[in-house]
């Protein structure tokens, strides 16, 4: 091989080392947004999650308002019940 041979062999092999270095770089830039973007939604998931979370919690509280509330409605018994008993007051009046 002749010098000019071996200078556009390694003149070839440097454009191609530079041409993978700009990919790696690319990659590297493309790496970095795309751990920006699912840090973010990892943060607005997690916020989303701790907000459902609360919500579940006040539902939660409200259904056992609603449950001792309903110790103190009367069954359909016991209004059948009442309504003979303020009818037999009325008929003594």
């Amino acid at each position: 091989m002749d010098i000019r041979n071996l200078e556009k062999r390694i003149r070839l092999l440097e454009e191609r080392l530079s041409i993978i270095e700009q990919l790696i770089e690319s990659l590297n830039s493309q790496l970095v947004e795309l751990s920006k973007n699912i840090k973010y939604k990892l943060y607005t998931t997690e916020n989303d999650l701790e907000t459902i979370k609360r919500k579940i919690d006040l539902i939660e509280k409200r259904i056992k308002i609603l449950e001792q509330e309903m110790n103190f409605v009367a069954t359909k018994e016991e209004l059948k019940a009442l309504e003979k008993e303020i009818e037999y007051l009325k008929l003594i009046k």
